[in-house]
C-alpha cells in the first residue's frame, strides 16, 4: 500500500509545504511495518521557532527530511502491540536581515510504544503507552553579536553558537480504560503523567485525567489536569441526534474551564444531500 499526501499550510509560526510517503508491509497475519518518509519545508521559522526585531526569521529557508517506522503486532485476538519511532534532520537558511547567521545540522527524534487489550465479548479495553514528543537531539543556532566598536565607530561582530538541545527530556505515560455497559452505555477513564514537560530538566512533572459516560445520544465528560503553574478542571457536555430520516445531524455542544472561568456553547446542523 502507498499512502501520498502532498498539501500546503499556512500556520501561525510560519508558512511550511508537506510531502510524505508511506509504504506497509505485512510481516504476517498479525504483524504489520509502516515506513514513512517526508520532507517539510518551512520559511521564516525554524522548526516553529520565530522572532522578532533583530533575531527575526524573515527570509529564512528550512527543510526538515524525517524517516519513521511504524509497527503493531497482535499475540492473539486480544492483545496488541504497537510502536512508532521517527528519526528527522533539518538544514536552515539564515534570514535576510537578522543578528540570527544560520544553524548547523539539526537532528530530531520522537517515540512510542505500547500495548492495548480487551476481552472475548469486547467488552472492556484497556492500553497502556510510553512516548517521547518530537526532541531535539543535537544542533546549533549561529548567531552574529555585537563585539565591540573601533576608533571610527563601526561596529564588529562575534559569531557565536547557541546549542538547541534541551536539558531534559519529555516522557508521557498514558493509561486508558473502558467498559461498554447496557443499553449502548460506556465509561471511559484516561490518565496522562508528563516527566519533564517541554523537554526541561528542571520542570515539574505535568499529569492529567479524564472520565467520560457516553450512551446513543450523550456524551459527559470531566477533566482535571495540573501544569507547571496550576491545576485546573474542565468539563463537557455533547448531545447529538439523527433528523429527517438520518439525512441531517443536529449536535450542541457545552464545554467550561476553569482556567479562565469560560463557559461556550456549539450547535452544529450537518446535512447529507
Amino acid at each position: 500500500m502507498l499512502e501520498v499526501f502532498d498539501g500546503h499550510q499556512i500556520r501561525k509560526y510560519g508558512e511550511s509545504d508537506n510531502v510524505a510517503f508511506g509504504y506497509e508491509l505485512a510481516l504476517s497475519d498479525k504483524t504489520n511495518l509502516i515506513t514513512i518518509a517526508g520532507l517539510n519545508k518551512e520559511k521564516n521559522a525554524l522548526l516553529g521557532m520565530t522572532g522578532t526585531g533583530a533575531y527575526n526569521f524573515e527570509g529564512s529557508r528550512s527543510n526538515h527530511t524525517y524517516l519513521g517506522l511504524k509497527s503493531s503486532a497482535s499475540p492473539n485476538s486480544l492483545t496488541n502491540l504497537f510502536g512508532q519511532f521517527f528519526f528527522g534532520k533539518t538544514t536552515f537558511q539564515k534570514p535576510d536581515d537578522s543578528i540570527i547567521a544560520g544553524a548547523t545540522p539539526i537532528r530530531t527524534t520522537s517515540f512510542k510504544a505500547g500495548i492495548s487489550r480487551n476481552d472475548h465479548l469486547n467488552k472492556y479495553e484497556w492500553s497502556v503507552q510510553l512516548s517521547q514528543p518530537p526532541r531535539i537531539e543535537s544542533g546549533h543556532l549561529m548567531m552574529d553579536l555585537v563585539d565591540e566598536y573601533d576608533q571610527f565607530g563601526n561596529l564588529h561582530y562575534k559569531n557565536q553558537s547557541v546549542g538547541l538541545a534541551p536539558s531534559g527530556r519529555q516522557l508521557d505515560f498514558g493509561a486508558h480504560y473502558s467498559i461498554k455497559l447496557k443499553n449502548s452505555n460506556s465509561l471511559k477513564f484516561k490518565t496522562v503523567i508528563s516527566r519533564h514537560p517541554g523537554h526541561a530538566k528542571t520542570s515539574d512533572n505535568d499529569w492529567s485525567g479524564f472520565v467520560g459516560y457516553v450512551n446513543q445520544m450523550h456524551k459527559f465528560g470531566v477533566g482535571i489536569y495540573k501544569d507547571q503553574k496550576n491545576v485546573n478542571e474542565q468539563a463537557s457536555y455533547n448531545w447529538s441526534k439523527d433528523i429527517l430520516q438520518k439525512s441531517g445531524n443536529l449536535d450542541f455542544r457545552i464545554d467550561y474551564d476553569s482556567e479562565d472561568h469560560s463557559l461556550t456553547s456549539k450547535a452544529t446542523l450537518r446535512m447529507r444531500f
